[in-house]
């Protein structure tokens, strides 16, 4: 049995009936640093799909092919025949001392079937360094 969460170089969404839903797994990202992963759309039939984004996360720290959200919303990609593309998802977890996990669902939609790929990570919290303070004794002397 294959572990789902494991990172795979080339996880591939094919766009046709009964595709199984794939997962992007960022891993372990540390809170402000930025993480890029994709996966391949891919498009077995003899005809150009042509994709738009259903749903995408309200989240801020994600990014479509760079867009954000209110801007992959309208984003339309044109598949042609027997063809792949490669789809890069950004993160960047806000910066935080603690440490959260993301899971997030993002739809796309061809000829009115949806398709999920589902993004998964844990954001791990950075912590301040804290200055140590030497104490300094004064001994007076003058006594």
């Amino acid at each position: 049995m294959v572990d789902v969460l494991q990172h795979e170089e080339n996880v591939t969404l094919t766009i046709d009936c009964f595709a199984p839903r794939v997962v992007v797994d960022f891993g372990d990202v540390k809170s402000g640093c930025t993480c890029i992963r994709s996966f391949v759309l891919d498009n077995p039939k003899d005809e150009v799909a042509i994709i738009h984004t259903a749903k995408f996360p309200k989240s801020k720290t994600l990014l479509l092919n760079g867009y954000t959200r209110d801007e992959s919303q309208t984003r339309v990609y044109r598949l042609p025949a027997r063809s792949i593309t490669d789809v890069n998802i950004a993160w960047k977890p806000e910066i935080s001392e603690t440490s959260k996990g993301m899971r997030e669902i993002i739809e796309l939609e061809c000829e009115g079937k949806r398709f999920h790929v589902t993004l998964v990570g844990h954001a791990v919290g950075v912590k301040q360094k804290r200055k140590k303070y030497r104490l300094r004794l004064c001994v007076d002397t003058t006594a």
